[in-house]
Parts: structure tokens; C-alpha cells; sequence
């Protein structure tokens, strides 16, 4: 019927850490009584910024004795015995109670909603087939892309190839510099006795 670890729990941090309310207090929290602490000489907090132990307002507002008489541990022993015996009798209030209204149990019941994507069979297989269709035909363009053997570069069909590939090749472009007005029987008695070959490989173009 009554709970007193967290009874205790409340008298020594003040509060139990939760808004329901228990079998210890009608609150979660006990009175502090900071404004009785306020109108006496002694300090609102602990020294490290907290607030004062949440017993000491309601101790000194208990019994009726000046300020000194608590130096004596008498005195003070006695101040907090009347202070937990104040907040007990008030938390056995509630369970002593014979004028509370009776309870029955009763039977409940609990409704959970749930939310779902349903995805109709037919459907899924068909996406299913055309993305493996998609993706074996970018698996096979890939391996036909790097098997298949690019010779644009090393067998050029067009003056244009020709002339990018030997653009940059100064030696090669002497040989022609003197050329280009020669007639066809000229350009042959030149080069009738010289060879050149298209390289491609690690080094490029050459």
C-alpha cells in the first residue's frame, strides 16, 4: 500500500524525477520553503551554485526557535524529526483514506494503427524482369564497349586525322615544310626513300 523507497527517494533529492503521481505525496515534489530560508541569515545555496538540501526550509519553519538555538544538534535533530513526520503523516493521508471511492477492474483494450506499403505481385515481377533486362544490357555494352578495338587513332582514313596526329611532331613536319608547292613527281623523288608508321601506345599517338 505504500511505497517507501520512493518515499525516502523524495526526502533526500526532493523530487521524484516524474509527473505521475505516486503513493508518496500528492505531488511529485515536497515544499522547499526557500522564502523561510530567505528571511534568515543563512545562505540560499550550497556553495557549488545548487540550492540548499530541500529539507532545510521546511525544518526551520516547524518549530518555533530563534536562529541560535539550532547550533545544538539537539535542537536541530529535532527540527528535521518533526519535518519527515510532518510529510509522512501527509503522504499516509492518502492511504489511510477510508472515504476514497472504491475501485473495480475493469477490461480494456488497446488499438494500435499500423501503416503499410502493399505492392501487388504481378507488378513487382514485372519491374523486376525489366530491371534485370536493363541491367544485363548495360553489363553486355560494357564488355562489348572494352572488347571491341578501337583503331580510329592508328589507322586514320581522313586528312584531318592525319593532320591532328602530326600536328605537334616538328621533325616530321620539316620534312614536308619545302612541299607544298612542289609538283606530284617532285614530292616523289623526296620521299620515294623514307618510311613513316603511326604508333599508338602508352605514350600516345606517335
Amino acid at each position: 500500500m505504500f511505497n517507501t523507497t520512493n518515499f525516502e527517494a523524495l526526502l533526500n533529492s526532493g523530487t521524484l524525477g516524474v509527473e505521475l503521481r505516486g503513493d508518496a505525496l500528492p505531488t511529485s515534489s515536497i515544499p522547499t520553503y526557500l522564502e523561510t530560508v530567505a528571511n534568515t541569515n543563512l545562505s540560499m545555496t550550497d556553495g557549488g551554485g545548487a540550492s540548499v538540501q530541500p529539507m532545510v526550509g521546511l525544518a526551520l519553519a516547524t518549530p518555533n526557535r530563534p536562529m541560535e538555538e539550532y547550533l545544538d544538534w539537539r535542537n536541530l535533530k529535532d527540527a528535521y524529526i518533526n519535518a519527515y513526520q510532518l510529510l509522512f503523516a501527509r503522504a499516509m493521508v492518502d492511504i489511510l483514506n477510508t472515504d476514497r471511492p472504491t475501485t473495480k477492474q475493469a477490461t480494456g483494450y488497446e488499438e494500435v494503427v499500423s501503416e503499410a506499403v502493399v505492392l501487388e505481385p504481378v507488378f513487382v515481377h514485372i519491374v523486376v524482369g525489366l530491371l534485370g533486362v536493363v541491367s544485363l544490357a548495360a553489363v553486355a555494352l560494357l564488355i562489348l564497349s572494352l572488347m571491341h578495338r578501337r583503331n580510329l587513332r592508328t589507322d586514320p582514313s581522313t586528312i584531318a586525322s592525319v593532320m591532328s596526329l602530326v600536328a605537334d611532331n616538328s621533325l616530321l613536319l620539316s620534312d614536308f615544310a619545302d612541299l607544298d608547292c612542289c609538283t606530284k613527281e617532285d614530292m616523289d623523288k623526296v620521299l620515294a626513300q623514307k618510311r613513316y608508321k603511326l604508333v599508338n601506345d602508352e605514350a600516345g599517338a606517335r
